[in-house]
């Protein structure tokens, strides 16, 4: 399949479309305020935080290899172990849409790092809860 000019997503549109689905699941402002200044903050237990360098570097390469944009990250401690979710824009902008009703639900998409299992790391869709404006994965 050729690509045409209207195919092509710039990083500015994978931008806004990231700024606008942190306002559709109510991420706090200085956070988002963050995001526009090219820092990605993290989600966890209910605050909000830097995020680490070695996972800094992760987003790095990840959007290099795949193409997205990674726009927060979500720490979570549950049973199936410690695990960083990387909330991602896809360069897919007829995706966008569906993506855009599942925020609406509170299902964002993502690439979920699992430390304490490495094989389970995954690329998939995931709950979340807005606690003050910080994200928690509940499912």
């Amino acid at each position: 399949m050729e690509l045409v000019d209207g195919d092509i997503v710039s990083r500015e549109e994978m931008k806004q479309e990231a700024i606008q689905r942190m306002k559709n699941i109510q991420i706090r402002d200085d956070v988002i305020d963050s995001f526009k200044n090219g820092k990605i903050t993290m989600s966890s237990r209910g605050n909000i935080y830097e995020v680490p360098q070695e996972k800094l570097e992760f987003v790095k390469e990840h959007e290099k290899e795949i193409g997205v944009m990674i726009y927060h990250v979500i720490h979570s401690f549950a049973n199936i172990g410690e695990t960083y979710e990387f909330l991602y824009v896809s360069n897919y902008r007829e995706d966008w849409d569906y993506e855009r009703s599942l925020v609406k639900k509170n299902i964002i998409y993502c690439y979920s790092e699992n430390v304490t299992h490495p094989d389970w790391s995954e690329a998939g869709s995931i709950l979340v809860e807005n606690v003050n404006g910080s994200l928690l994965r509940i499912g």
